[in-house]
């Protein structure tokens, strides 16, 4: 698994997972039985970021550190990476990518039928 080199990542909030087989899987069928015009949604397996290094974890075979880190943070290292970019030094540490790690889109909605 090429994802095992990530032995420590954290973050609050989560996203949906899916598997390259599926969405592969999503295309030929879109492409095959869509309609002209017409948007899908392809999506998997929602999955708090905790969630998902933990099993992460158990597929690699090692334990991972996991932590929260306070949206202030992020922000704040975000504000920091954007300054350091504006003088040439290049970095994944962004306003942008920290806003991202910081949206709580997955939430842990009961429906009942």
């Amino acid at each position: 698994m090429e994802a095992c080199w990530m032995k420590w990542r954290s973050s609050v909030g989560g996203k949906n997972f899916v598997a390259t087989g599926d969405v592969a899987k999503g295309i030929v069928s879109a492409l095959s039985h869509g309609k002209d015009g017409e948007s899908y949604l392809l999506s998997g397996e929602n999955l708090t970021y905790r969630e998902f290094y933990r099993l992460l974890s158990d597929r690699c075979g090692y334990r991972q550190h996991i932590t929260g880190i306070p949206k202030w943070i992020l922000r704040i290292a975000g504000a920091v990476g954007d300054m350091a970019a504006r003088i040439g030094i290049r970095s994944e540490v962004s306003g942008v990518n920290m806003r991202m790690l910081s949206v709580s889109e997955y939430r842990a909605w009961h429906i009942r039928p």
